[in-house]
């Protein structure tokens, strides 16, 4: 009875892990093509294709940051590492690396070697200990990785998703409020007429003059905004979404929430409103 009990066990145990070992990977998956969706959408970067060329790569992180500076004649994963460490600004950080330095560094992400630009990638959180181990061991580099790679440019450069935190987070309540009382009220006076009148002709209940600055950058397809005339969450593109405000941030059916906070003016009277969108598998809000 006893053996039976711990071979019954061991079969659970078996299938626990089988089970968050596959939903680990889905969400590693959806992530990846989401990214892939985003670069296509903001930067015209279409997906690589395996095994990823020098060229292809240098061709995406000159449409982030407008440069390439790729070595073409000696590509390999390390060497994009290089480059994304240069193009986020961490260079002269990388070059404080001595080999036992780097080795010490990534040891304790479980990744052998001494590389110091894999190193700093790895303390600058532009890779994860995954994406680390995947570069220091791979001969050629994988859609997956590059598409990472990129993207953690784009991030480092500020031209990534514009988000403050989950609503799980302990300080959620305090960022929203932090982030709402820095931003100041958004006025242009050609733009305020043409709101006016719209009010005016009853096209509209109201109008929201919002800066690209406070734009969320989310995705056009997994975006939702709330605002005026809109009685329910419903898609549009972030470049149309009311400078939003969101809080309390509201779960979905319990799923966390990201935000971004803005404000807006309408005919002088402060107002707020919500937008909301999904990065990975969880919605996120913002403006």
């Amino acid at each position: 009875m006893t053996m039976q009990k711990r071979s019954f066990g061991f079969i659970v145990l078996l299938l626990v892990v089988c089970l968050v070992t596959v939903s680990a990977q889905a969400v590693t998956e959806r992530k990846v093509a989401q990214d892939q969706e985003y670069l296509k959408v903001y930067f015209n970067v279409d997906p690589f294709t395996s095994p990823v060329s020098a060229n292809a790569f240098g061709k995406a992180l000159e449409a982030v940051i407008g440069e390439n500076c790729v070595d073409a004649t000696a590509f390999s994963p390390l060497a994009a590492v290089k480059s994304v460490v240069n193009d986020a600004g961490y260079d002269e950080l990388a070059q404080t690396y001595s080999p036992d330095k780097a080795a010490a560094r990534l040891k304790l992400a479980g990744v052998d070697g001494n590389d110091p630009y894999l190193a700093c990638a790895v303390d600058a959180n532009l890779v994860d200990a995954a994406t680390a181990k995947a570069l220091a061991d791979g001969s050629t580099l994988s859609p997956a990785v590059a598409t990472e790679l990129v993207m953690a440019v784009a991030d480092a450069a500020g031209k990534g998703r514009n988000i403050l935190g989950y609503s799980d987070d302990p300080d959620i309540d305090a960022k929203i409020a932090n982030a709402f009382n820095k931003l100041e009220l958004y006025s242009n006076k050609e733009l305020d007429q043409i709101g006016a009148k719209l009010v005016e002709s009853q096209a509209s209940t109201g109008y929201n003059l919002k800066k690209t600055a406070d734009d969320a950058r989310f995705l056009p397809s997994l975006t939702l905004r709330y605002g005026h005339d809109t009685p329910s969450w419903r898609r549009e593109e972030p470049e149309y979404q009311d400078g939003s405000f969101l809080h309390p941030v509201i779960p979905a059916g319990g799923i966390r929430l990201a935000a971004v906070a803005s404000q807006e003016s309408v005919d002088g009277v402060q107002e707020h409103s919500a937008g909301c969108g999904f990065l990975s598998e969880e919605p996120v809000c913002g403006s």
